[in-house]
């Protein structure tokens, strides 16, 4: 299932559409927070997923609803797999804007001041 996941994950990311939403504004990513999936995290910020979206209800970021859900695992993998990023990217261009982005959801407030 996960290699599946990872080719679909990859397809979507070739196209630009890897933080596609729903009705919601939840991205793949944050519907694998809510499913307490740290394996998919991995997979789909490894792949390029952003963590800058946020979702209707509570406006909450995928580091919003990890920590307001108590996704320990999940926020280790979001961590582990930017990490990854970093390591394996060739671009510093590339590095910096996660770093960026990080910092900007760290930042970020979600509709409850938070």
């Amino acid at each position: 299932m996960l290699e599946e996941i990872d080719r679909l994950a990859a397809a979507a990311a070739s196209v630009g559409e890897l933080d596609a939403v729903n009705i919601r504004f939840q991205t793949a990513l944050h519907l694998a927070i809510i499913l307490d999936r740290p394996d998919i995290a991995w997979l789909l910020v490894s792949r390029g997923a952003s963590l800058r979206r946020q979702e209707q209800r509570h406006g909450d970021s995928v580091l919003h609803l990890a920590c307001r859900l108590g996704r320990t695992k999940c926020l280790l993998a979001v961590h582990d797999a930017l990490q990854w990023r970093r390591r394996t990217s060739a671009a510093a261009e590339r590095d910096s804007a996660d770093r960026c982005d990080v910092k900007a959801v760290l930042h970020s407030t979600n509709y409850n001041g938070i």
